[in-house]
């Protein structure tokens, strides 16, 4: 199972909150995407979006926000910077 959850971060440069998470957690009612901050290849942290479900769904959040979410990589240049290179 995860490495199919990988997988899939991998393909879409995204991971989305789990439905059962979210339900457990949030009622339901909440959502989040998230890309990783790669550091040489190493996620070392991420950036999140969290929305309420009933006023996006996730097609509506990736089309609209995972492309605005350039602050990752800045973030990744500032860290490397940080450590040297």
């Amino acid at each position: 199972m995860l490495k199919g959850l990988l997988a899939s971060l991998r393909e879409n440069a995204y991971a989305s909150m789990n439905k059962d998470y979210s339900r457990t957690s949030y009622n339901g009612v909440a959502s989040a995407i998230g890309v990783p901050v790669l550091i040489g290849g190493v996620a070392v942290g991420s950036l999140n979006l969290m929305n309420l479900r009933n006023s996006l769904d996730e097609a509506d959040v990736v089309a609209r926000f995972v492309a605005r979410l350039p602050a990752a990589a800045e973030i990744t240049d500032a860290v490397s910077a940080m450590r040297g290179g």
